[in-house]
């Protein structure tokens, strides 16, 4: 399975493995698009947040990704 959407500037695309709510996704890669020092953090720190979940859990619109410690590591709408 593939992942993919924007990461506020850039697109990113993952191979995503789904076992019941266990996720795992593979390394991300993005678009190059020139962004601005503080949309590269945050495309950082969602890719970073990607690599580290283990967890996922969808109420409503809302996808939840948790990582190996239980905690909420993004929280994504539709």
């Amino acid at each position: 399975m593939r992942a993919g959407g924007s990461t506020g500037c850039n697109s990113w695309f993952a191979q995503a493995m789904l076992d019941g709510d266990t996720v795992r996704f593979g390394s991300a890669t993005t678009t190059l698009r020139a962004c601005g020092q503080s949309v590269n953090l945050q495309e950082q720190a969602f890719k970073d947040a990607i690599s580290a979940a283990m967890r996922w859990q969808v109420e409503g619109d809302e996808l939840t990704l948790f990582g190996a410690d239980g905690k909420a590591l993004l929280k994504l709408r539709r």
